[in-house]
């Protein structure tokens, strides 16, 4: 069983060495109102002063129905400049749905203009996804009735 467990462990260790992938996150659970912060590595420096550096969090699953009306992404918008291609961006969870979400999408925008979108996974690799618990429910009720006349008691 050692042996096995061994070769496992050396055959996904070879694996990430060389084809350089991580493979998926471990899946942690937050609710809104918690501070997520997440760093990002650009190849290169960036040559231009940087206006803003967001990430986008998107809800992977099926939208609960008790949940309806209630947002299912958030942004993370409050960067701070680590070095010349490392950027630290924070963010708090919103009042979302609950429900897996990905970080699936990096804004980089540039002071007086321009803007470039990354998207997972064709410009970032790094599957990032989180678990996000809301114990409201039921916030929107149902629709009973639409008339030109009042309703009657």
């Amino acid at each position: 069983m050692k042996k096995v467990s061994l070769s496992l462990f050396l055959i996904s260790a070879l694996s990430v060495l060389l084809l350089g992938q991580t493979g998926p996150s471990v899946k942690q659970t937050f609710k809104p109102g918690d501070r997520l912060h997440y760093y990002i590595t650009f190849q290169s420096e960036i040559k231009a002063p940087v206006g803003g550096v967001r990430i986008l969090f998107s809800l992977e699953t099926e939208p609960p129905k008790d949940q309806l009306g209630l947002p299912s992404s958030w942004w993370g918008a409050e960067f701070h400049q680590i070095s010349s291609n490392v950027f630290e961006v924070d963010g708090t969870i919103d009042n979302v749905m609950s429900g897996s979400y990905r970080l699936n999408q990096i804004r980089l925008g540039l002071q007086g203009g321009g803007e470039r979108i990354y998207n997972y996974p064709a410009d970032f690799r790094d599957d990032i996804s989180i678990r996000v618990v809301n114990d409201r429910h039921d916030l929107f009720p149902d629709i009973r009735s639409v008339s030109p006349n009042p309703p009657r008691p």
